[in-house]
C-alpha cells in the first residue's frame, strides 16, 4: 500500500521554483501545504493557487487571479485561507482572505499591521502568524480570541 504523505507546513519558499503548466505558461511556486489528513495539496504561485486531490491525483480547484504567498486548507472542505504574494497591487501580504471554493465567494477579509507569514486552521480555530504576533480567531464567527506577542519570528514558525 502507498505510504501516507507527510504533513508539509505551508511556508514561503526561500527561492521561487518554476512550474510549467503548459509550454507557454510558467509560474513560480511560492508556498505549498497539505491539508490536515494529507488527502489534498494546495500550492500558491505568482499567478494564483491550485488545489489537488492526492488519491487519485487530480486538480480540484484553481484560480489564476494574482499571486498567492500563503495558502491553507481546512480538511477536505471548500474553506481556504489565502494571503497575497505582494507582487502586484491588490495582492497584499497583510490581507488574509477566507474563501469558499465551491461557490468561489469571499467569506471575509482580515487586514493586519504586518505581513501574514503563516496560517493554520482546525474545525474551531484560525491561527494567523505575523513576525511578532500570533492572532487566534474563532473560525465560526471570525471573532478575535487572543493576540500573543512573540519574539521576532521572520520565518513564521509556529
Amino acid at each position: 500500500p502507498p505510504r501516507p504523505l507527510p504533513h508539509a507546513p505551508s511556508r514561503p519558499l526561500r527561492r521561487p521554483l518554476p512550474i510549467t503548466a503548459s509550454p507557454t505558461i510558467t509560474a513560480s511556486l511560492l508556498a505549498y501545504t497539505f491539508n490536515q489528513d494529507a488527502t489534498c495539496l494546495a500550492i500558491g504561485t505568482d499567478r494564483g493557487y491550485q488545489i489537488f486531490t492526492c488519491e487519485p491525483w487530480a486538480s480540484a480547484h484553481s484560480c489564476s487571479e494574482g499571486g498567492v504567498g500563503v495558502v491553507e486548507l481546512l480538511h477536505s472542505s471548500s474553506l481556504v485561507a489565502l494571503v497575497g504574494a505582494g507582487t502586484r497591487p491588490g495582492e497584499s501580504t497583510r490581507r488574509l482572505v477566507m474563501l469558499n471554493t465551491r461557490t468561489n465567494t469571499s467569506i471575509c477579509e482580515l487586514n493586519f499591521s504586518s505581513s501574514v507569514l503563516r496560517v493554520r486552521m482546525n474545525a474551531s480555530r484560525l491561527l494567523v502568524v505575523l513576525e511578532t504576533r500570533t492572532h487566534i480567531f474563532e473560525l465560526s464567527s471570525m471573532k478575535l480570541l487572543h493576540t500573543l506577542e512573540t519574539a521576532p519570528n521572520r520565518l513564521g514558525l509556529e
